[in-house]
């Protein structure tokens, strides 16, 4: 790093003064289009990684006033979508400039002009249709939760604010957070639409799949958790459970721009909530403290519009504790609030009321009966908007129901045909290899079968021989020693003493069976011959080409055999009878001269 510094150090003072002068202007003209174009920034990225500094700059967007500026926004996103040639960022650009349309009505938009309103639906479908087309979910979301603010808020369009409800619904279903990042945010404003509706068991549904996205940001969680406080405060009054709530709102930890405003205006929400909840428990005193520190965080952070909503609660109060000084101070204060800061006030039919019970506890009845009737005007209105919406919301309910069961079933359908298909694939291919296997099992089978009969016909050859071994003439036995000198040219041929010894040991072996002696071993055998060991062992080796170990376990697979045959005894008590009481080593033994083992010998045998 050091190296490079001095590089460019070097390089720079080697420049003169009229090159330097250029090369910083370009320099500088470079850096300030970047710092003055923000969505220069945004490209060659991903879109989860520049989406949160996106949705900022739309949404400051929608509050700016100067034209001037407003048109110069919509020429730097041009610039950008010139430079991609990306038909997305093309179709950004005409979303602000729908964005600009309702800015330059928004006085027509105010006054609910009908002609403004048509022309604004239509250019607001158009694009949606576009953006639909380009398959961009993020930009279809935007686009549909902002026409259900003007829907909603200027146009009354209640039908149209349900079928776009409706439609976020479903298209959140269908998204995931890699698609749509920013989904949490689509679940707290979902869940928030149908706060106002009273739907208070799907809101609850939306606001906890907000808090169960890991990505999901700050300011979010706070809304989501603001969310399910007013669940449990207005659906079953569990006022603990939403302080609750309220109370972990304080623990989110915002690191978004404006930190400190932010964090004092949600602790002013806070406040005023928990305020609120001791107001409905009945302790006003807590609940004056609670909305008075609520009101200086909301007025220090600039929220007066919320400012308005606690002062008429804090004159409430004081109303109903007959300290009517005090409740004409918070009352005069609304307003100065709302005509200081040009807030729009948020106490609607609560402030009517307030001022009913002020002029009935100062004694001026007429007043409060003028106020009472205000109240109840715009309780009424209230109601029946609440009321046609949510036949609406209900009409429209059913028809998602119908939606979704149609696409259930058809889902279903698709489902079942499938897993018929795989079934059906997976039947045959566990046919093919279950008959592979019987063809395998029967052609080992066969083999095994084979193995058997030849080691019994090699068992009873082998006893008729040793049967009739003595009877053998001496030259028959010099016969065979020619044999195996021929065959093994290295070994030497036995000599009559040789074939003296292999005689006796082979008439200890028939007549009497001295192999199924478990401890047999040379010597012993030697002992019983009264000869050496070592004379013993090289008769048998002589005589035989085998070993004693070999020669001996012959005999004792020979009788293991014909046991095994007459299917009477166990596998260990022929081991036992046999002279081999170790069952694995007779196990090992049996294998190696027959090729199978004792229980598939005895498996196979013919019926």
């Amino acid at each position: 790093m050091r190296k490079t510094a001095t590089k460019i150090n070097s390089f720079w003072r080697f420049l003169d003064a009229k090159k330097q002068f250029f090369y910083a202007t370009i320099l500088f003209c470079f850096l300030f289009e970047i710092q003055a174009n923000p969505f220069i920034q945004m490209l060659n990225r991903d879109y989860a990684d520049y989406y949160q500094e996106w949705l900022y700059e739309f949404h400051k967007f929608e509050t700016i006033t100067d034209m001037t500026e407003a048109l110069k926004i919509i020429k730097q996103i041009e610039e950008v979508a010139e430079k991609t040639g990306c038909n997305e960022w093309l179709l950004r650009v005409e979303l602000f400039k729908l964005e600009l349309f309702l800015i330059t009505g928004w006085k027509l938009a105010s006054e609910k002009d009908p002609e403004f309103s048509k022309k604004y639906t239509e250019k607001a479908q158009s694009l949606l249709k576009s953006v639909t087309n380009a398959n961009l979910p993020q930009l279809e979301l935007l686009i549909k939760y902002r026409m259900i603010e003007i829907y909603s808020y200027f146009f009354n369009d209640f039908q149209s604010t349900s079928e776009l409800m409706f439609q976020i619904n479903r298209l959140l279903q269908t998204v995931s957070f890699n698609d749509v990042p920013e989904k949490s945010r689509y679940h707290v404003h979902f869940g928030n639409s149908l706060l106002r509706f009273k739907d208070y068991e799907t809101a609850y549904v939306y606001f906890n799949k907000a808090l169960e996205n890991d990505n999901c940001e700050p300011i979010y969680k706070r809304h989501a958790l603001n969310g399910l406080a007013v669940y449990y405060r207005d659906a079953y009054k569990d006022y603990d459970r939403a302080d609750e709530y309220l109370q972990a709102i304080l623990q989110v930890n915002y690191t978004g721009v404006n930190k400190e405003q932010n964090d004092g205006i949600w602790r002013g929400i806070v406040y005023g909530n928990l305020g609120g909840n001791m107001f409905l428990r009945g302790e006003y005193d807590k609940a004056i403290e609670l909305y008075k520190q609520s009101l200086d965080e909301s007025i220090k952070y600039g929220e007066y519009g919320y400012a308005t909503h606690i002062v008429v609660f804090l004159a409430d109060i004081y109303t109903r504790k007959n300290n009517l000084t005090q409740a004409k101070h918070y009352i005069d204060l609304a307003w100065e609030i709302a005509i200081k800061h040009e807030s729009s006030p948020r106490w609607g039919w609560h402030y009517y009321e307030v001022m009913s019970m002020y002029y009935a506890a100062s004694g001026n009845f007429q007043k409060s009966r003028i106020y009472m009737d205000s109240t109840l005007q715009t309780q009424r209105e209230r109601n029946e908007r609440y009321n046609a919406s949510m036949l609406l919301r209900l009409e429209q309910n059913e028809q998602a129901l119908q939606f979704e069961r149609l696409t259930k079933e058809e889902e279903r359908r698709v489902y079942f045909q499938r897993l018929l298909l795989i079934i059906s694939i997976a039947f045959i291919l566990i046919s093919i290899l279950l008959i592979f296997l019987f063809i395998v099992y029967r052609r080992r089978n066969a083999t095994y079968r084979a193995l058997v009969h030849k080691s019994q016909q090699w068992a009873q050859i082998q006893s008729e021989t040793d049967n009739n071994e003595e009877k053998l003439p001496e030259e028959q036995l010099l016969n065979e020693a020619e044999v195996l000198q021929s065959e093994t040219e290295a070994q030497k041929p036995p000599d009559q003493t040789d074939l003296f010894i292999m005689k006796e040991i082979e008439r200890m072996m028939t007549d009497e069976k001295l192999y199924k002696e478990v401890s047999l071993t040379v010597d012993l055998l030697a002992q019983k011959l009264g000869m050496k060991p070592y004379n013993v062992s090289i008769a048998i080796n002589k005589c035989t080409q085998k070993n004693f170990n070999t020669y001996i376990n012959e005999f004792r697979i020979k009788e293991a055999i014909i046991l095994l045959s007459q299917k009477k005894l166990t596998v260990d008590r022929i081991a036992f009878e046999c002279g081999l009481n170790d069952r694995k080593n007779f196990y090992r033994v049996f294998k190696k001269m027959t090729g199978l083992s004792p229980t598939e010998f005895r498996n196979n045998l013919s019926t």
